[in-house]
């Protein structure tokens, strides 16, 4: 096996370091901007080759010591060994790329967001279930699940819940005979309560689950199976959000939520912002907004609170409940559609929306965006958690007649190449 000397220059979107050896693209798993490594070949092709570290001859003022001892094993994160402030640099770089190269999109004043100090900020995890009682997460690009005892991506409390959760769980699940499956548990830092969301392949008493609930004060409830089979005990929605005015936000355990509680709330804060300064600057007395892909409501109440109407669409009929639940306070301005996005916006014929929020999964909505622009709403903010299908996206709004007024690198998943963007367009 072949090797060569590169210098990393960068980070790449899937998580690489990335140099150039005659305009060739040497991508480096495990390097970091600023390295001079040795790399072994893996894959040659005409335009790049992908490789992996061998030996780093000399040392990025960057890289750092990663803080777990898992990492390089588990699949979690990519970037443990980069300096904090740098992996926020280069998701702005890498941001800048694609809505250029894909969207034709012109950024430079990209204004990026991050957490303190890029640990402990997860609330919510997922854990994987093997064979003979194994529970962990994903190893680094397979299937294999490696056991951990400690996780320094997860909120200090919700890593304790995870180990009372492996420990408890882990002789009756070889016991029971389960070989695959999933546990997802969930933490309130307002409430100071997690619940948990368990699938299995084979059956598993409820009295060992109840055994596991009641052991801890800070367990307050806990969902057992899938769809259409589902059993809830006790709590399983928890409170997230809870604001001066007596707005609270609740979503359940086998629900999406947005896992990082720091930058959420700073996102909420900053989509009040951008829509109050849309709102103060018009010469309407009220104007309306449409939401896609609203979930449980976890931004749909930042964004209520300035108009006069709006209009939710969601396809999850469960987080469509959350979202009514969660409106109350505000209830006679929403309307909600119990549809998919794509379904919701075809039937959608109310003129002159003036604002429209989406923030679609990551496969984006690039079926739609013909539609939204023939919608016209002045002002649109789109929410995305993969740069390219939103730069895919883009394109189409941009050759409708909108122009990017403002664009921010959102790091919802410090340690990993994960990006979320928020983009900011008006139609001129």
């Amino acid at each position: 096996m072949s090797e060569i000397e590169v210098k990393i220059e960068g980070l790449a979107a899937l998580g690489s370091g990335v140099g150039h050896v005659d305009n060739k693209a040497i991508f480096v798993e495990g390097g970091c901007p600023g390295d001079f490594v040795r790399a072994k070949i893996i894959k040659n092709k005409k335009k790049y080759s992908i490789t992996e570290l061998a030996e780093v001859l000399e040392p990025s003022e960057f890289r750092v010591k990663p803080e777990c001892k898992y990492f390089g094993k588990c699949g979690g994160c990519q970037w443990q060994h980069v300096d904090y402030k740098q992996q926020l640099k280069e998701k702005a770089n890498i941001l800048k790329g694609n809505l250029q190269h894909i969207g034709g999109f012109n950024c430079d004043d990209i204004e990026t967001i991050g957490t303190d100090n890029g640990y402990n900020y997860r609330i919510k995890t997922r854990l994987q279930i093997g064979e003979n009682g194994v529970i962990g997460f994903f190893a680094k690009g397979s299937k294999e699940i490696v056991e951990i005892d400690s996780c320094c991506i997860l909120d200090k409390t919700l890593d304790e819940m995870r180990a009372k959760v492996c420990q408890h769980l882990k002789p009756v699940l070889k016991k029971a005979g389960v070989t695959r499956g999933s546990i997802e548990i969930g933490y309130s830092p307002v409430e100071k309560e997690a619940a948990m969301h368990i699938i299995t392949d084979v059956f598993i008493s409820d009295s060992a689950l109840k055994e596991l609930w009641q052991s801890d004060e800070k367990f307050c409830g806990y969902v057992s199976g899938e769809k259409g089979k589902k059993i809830r005990h006790g709590k399983t929605r928890l409170k997230l959000a809870e604001d001066n005015n007596g707005l609270t936000n609740y979503h359940g355990i086998d629900n999406f939520w947005q896992t990082n509680f720091e930058l959420n709330t700073k996102v909420k804060l900053l989509l009040g912002d951008i829509i109050k300064q849309i709102t103060d600057s018009s010469e309407k007395d009220e104007l309306s907004a449409l939401e896609l892909f609203s979930g449980s409501g976890n931004y749909t109440q930042s964004i209520a609170q300035h108009f006069a109407e709006i209009t939710a669409i969601e396809s999850d009929k469960m987080a469509c409940n959350s979202l009514v639940k969660n409106m109350k306070p505000v209830q006679h301005k929403i309307r909600t559609i119990a549809k998919t996005a794509g379904e919701g916006i075809a039937e959608f014929n109310q003129k002159g929306i003036d604002f429209l929020f989406l923030d679609p999964p990551r496969s984006g909505f690039f079926k739609g965006m013909t539609r939204i622009a023939e919608l016209a709403p002045e002002w649109i903010v789109y929410l995305s958690c993969d740069n390219a299908t939103l730069s895919r996206d883009l394109k189409v709004l941009l050759e409708s007649g909108y122009e990017m007024q403002k664009t921010y690198c959102l790091d919802f998943f410090p340690q990993t190449f994960h990006i979320e963007t928020l983009c900011v367009l008006r139609h001129i």
